[in-house]
């Protein structure tokens, strides 16, 4: 079996969903997690050796290394049979994850204000983008509702219901606490993931993590 190592800043943020993926395979994996405030130096220390010089990073066997978040999660979807039946099923989860994805850069300015304790701020950023935002979680509510699997691709679980189930998770407890009231079936899904056995006794010692 290949070793992997999962390099990241100590935070949930964009690769947590392959966190969840590994775990839920049973796939064993070195958890480095990249904290200057713990360890001063260490990512100027760490920086040079990865790909792009910036996080996360996927390490294969101890020499290939896999930059951006996304590569690394189709790359793991496919090594944990979570990429679909077919070529077509794994074309939506692609776009399924791509288009939550693009809510991303949007957070950027609320996330800010939630690691600067400016609750304001926060408040203030986020009703700006908040219907925004919405219009990607209707989107996703509707599939969900129309595939009546539980699951947004086929019926069985796929990297896309990993990725969104968490990042929901992320918006509700970080950023709106009220954000899933009307996505009655987005709910269920991040309730889904998070009791996934694996997943659920991981996130019950995670320790926190702003976002």
């Amino acid at each position: 079996m290949p070793s992997y190592t999962l390099y990241n800043f100590n935070t949930r943020g964009r690769i947590e969903f392959v966190r969840y993926m590994l775990l839920h395979a049973d796939v064993p994996f070195d958890d480095f997690r990249i904290d200057s405030q713990l360890v001063p130096g260490q990512w100027d220390e760490y920086k040079p050796k990865m790909p792009m010089g910036q996080l996360p990073v996927l390490e294969v066997d101890g020499k290939d290394m896999i930059p951006q978040s996304l590569a690394i999660g189709r790359f793991v979807a496919k090594k944990t049979k979570n990429y679909g039946s077919n070529d077509l099923e794994a074309a939506h989860i692609d776009a399924f994850i791509e288009s939550a994805a693009d809510i991303l850069p949007k957070l950027y300015p609320t996330i800010r204000a939630i690691f600067t304790s400016n609750d304001d701020l926060k408040n203030e950023e986020w009703t700006k983008i908040r219907e925004d935002i919405t219009k990607h979680l209707n989107l996703f509510e509707t599939t969900l509702q129309k595939n009546g699997s539980g699951w947004l691709v086929g019926n069985k679980l796929s990297a896309a219901d990993f990725y969104i189930g968490e990042l929901v998770d992320r918006l509700e407890g970080h950023i709106d606490s009220t954000i899933l009231n009307d996505f009655p079936h987005l709910k269920k899904l991040k309730s889904a993931i998070a009791n996934l056995p694996r997943v659920k006794d991981y996130i019950a010692t995670r320790a926190k993590s702003i976002w």
